[in-house]
């Protein structure tokens, strides 16, 4: 995920694997987003979900479930 909002190898990858995975029915999940650009790509190219240091930092299982329950009451 680090150079996928350059114009290289690793954003034609990334684009055609989201892309033949939902003609597959499948989901997508894109580890490592740090930084908006790289979330704003993978949303551009319908990625399902996304995890990484732009949405949180490693939390253990009781902060993550807080803030998953935080989140779907928002």
């Amino acid at each position: 995920i680090r150079d996928i909002t350059d114009v290289n190898k690793d954003s034609l990858i990334a684009r055609d694997i989201i892309s033949i995975a939902r003609r597959l029915g499948l989901k997508t999940v894109a580890e490592g987003v740090e930084h908006p650009v790289q979330r704003d790509y993978l949303l551009e190219y319908n990625c399902d979900m996304m995890q990484g240091y732009l949405f949180s930092k490693p939390v253990h299982m009781e902060e993550a479930l807080a803030l998953l329950k935080n989140h779907n009451n928002a």
